[in-house]
This record gives structure tokens, sequence and C-alpha cells, in this order.
């Protein structure tokens, strides 16, 4: 759950990116904490708008790109991606 303006409860999530398993096993990063359900498709939609923007070529799948950047690079690549 998040906190909306009015200081109600609404449903909500934490994005995070990175992480692995296997031999790549890792924790993933919260990007984005405290999204409202409403506004999670965009920032997602924004997220996959910069991967396909920067990623380093069509071989680099979304795991790799995410740990390529730090997660400043990657709000600020989703935030000028943003539909």
């Amino acid at each position: 759950m998040t906190i909306n303006p009015d200081g109600d409860q609404v449903e909500g999530y934490h994005i995070h990116v990175g992480g692995g398993f296997a031999d790549k096993g890792r924790i993933g990063r919260m990007l984005y904490p405290d999204v409202k359900a409403e506004d999670a498709p965009t920032k997602i939609e924004a997220l996959l708008r910069a991967y396909l923007a920067h990623r380093s070529g069509p071989a680099e799948d979304f795991y790799a790109f995410a740990n390529r950047h730090d997660d400043d690079e990657l709000r600020r690549l989703a935030a000028e991606a943003a539909p």
C-alpha cells in the first residue's frame, strides 16, 4: 500500500530492477518505491522505452541493461523516455 496526496492508503508497488538467480544471483534494487497502482504501467513503459533506446545492442537483455546503469541513471533515462 502507498499513500495518496489526501493521506489515504491506495494499492501500490515498489518497482525493483536487477536481481538474478543461479550463477548470476543477486538481490534486485528498488528503483521506484511507493508507486500508486494507477501509475505503475507508465513507470514500467518508460523504463522499457529507455531500455530499447539505450541498450548496447540487440543482444543486450534487460537484466544486463539494468545492471549496467546505476539507479539515478536508470531513473533519468526513463524520465527522458516517458510517454
